[in-house]
């Protein structure tokens, strides 16, 4: 009951969740959660929730345009396929890399927030860009590789827009 408990939406929650109801597969195979990388994550917890509380998510909202309530209802499901739909399949060079060009780029993971944890956004985001480019000599520019990583591994947890019927 673990997913029950948790209390926080951030990093070390879900992070700690997760090595709580993951096994690894054998005591010589070390399952560390931080190594998960982020949109593997989303797609696990989107599993845990699923099999807590069923793939349909119901909520009222309020309207941003009209202020005015209203029901939003939605399978999860049907989400986590069409987003892991957009996916663009390249494979890594089994370190965890992947080639674009002159440059590479690995996948942010869990230790990557960690380490930038606290930081503001903008320098967060730089500092997560230089722990997962590889050093090619050729610099990409950061919308392009965050641009390539979105590509490769779409996150599944991201703000909705919506709009009531009335506005």
């Amino acid at each position: 009951y673990d997913e029950l408990m948790i209390d926080d939406s951030g990093t070390r929650a879900v992070l700690k969740l997760l090595q709580n109801i993951i096994t690894s597969v054998s005591p010589d195979n070390a399952y560390a959660a931080e190594k998960i990388v982020i949109a593997d994550r989303d797609y696990l917890l989107s599993r845990v929730y699923s099999y807590t509380y069923g793939s349909v998510i119901q909520s009222v909202l309020k309207c941003r345009k009209c202020a005015s309530p209203f029901d939003m209802e939605f399978s999860l499901d049907d989400l986590v396929a069409s987003v892991r739909g957009l996916a663009n399949n390249s494979i890594h060079d089994g370190q965890g890399f992947y080639n674009y060009d002159d440059y590479q780029f690995r996948l942010p993971d869990g230790a990557d927030e960690l380490a930038v944890a606290g930081m503001p956004l903008a320098e967060a985001e730089k500092r997560i860009l230089e722990r997962c480019t590889a050093k090619t000599g050729t610099v990409a520019g950061g919308n392009d590789v965050q641009s390539l990583m979105k590509s490769v591994a779409p996150l599944l947890f991201s703000e909705m827009q919506a709009t009531s019927p009335a506005a």
